[in-house]
């Protein structure tokens, strides 16, 4: 929510109202093509369960979000 990880089974619907959600199959681009972190996952074979791999990178995905390095790239 909001770029940052929570855990959903302890939420109410009411509590995203006017907030930003971001799921795993919302980090995929339209055609469903893969985010370069999902397909890290796959590649390297970091595939769990239904509930853990889609925890695991969004986690990854709000942890580099908030520690971006600075490479210079626009």
């Amino acid at each position: 929510m909001n770029d940052e990880p929570i855990r959903i089974c302890i939420k109410r619907v009411k509590d995203f109202r006017r907030q930003r959600i971001l799921t795993i199959e919302g980090l995929a681009a339209p055609d469903g093509t893969l985010h370069p972190l999902q397909q890290a996952f796959v590649d390297c074979g970091a595939i769990q369960c239904g509930y853990c791999t889609p925890g695991m990178v969004l986690t990854a995905h709000a942890f580099l979000l908030q520690n971006r390095a600075d490479t210079g790239a626009n």
